[in-house]
């Protein structure tokens, strides 16, 4: 039987790149993890447009932002 470890949910931290195009391309600083990266607030709201295949970040400040592609997490020991 496999047994999968569930993570709090206090630790686990999303990040978007501070540059959605350039972000995933360059290599990643391994010294520091969220160099170049900017944290997801738990209040903030994705919207996806399946129309035009977007995914926007929706903030409590009432801003809109593209967050490209992709995404990275940090689970925090």
């Amino acid at each position: 039987m496999l047994v999968k470890l569930l993570v709090d949910a206090k630790r686990l931290k999303l990040l978007r790149y501070s540059d959605p195009v350039l972000g995933p391309r360059k290599l990643p600083n391994f010294e520091n993890v969220n160099d170049d990266k900017l944290l997801i607030e738990a209040s903030d709201t994705f919207r996806v447009d399946t129309d035009s295949q977007v995914v926007t970040l929706q903030s409590d400040r009432d801003c809109s932002i593209a967050i490209g592609s992709q995404l990275v997490y940090v689970i925090s020991s």
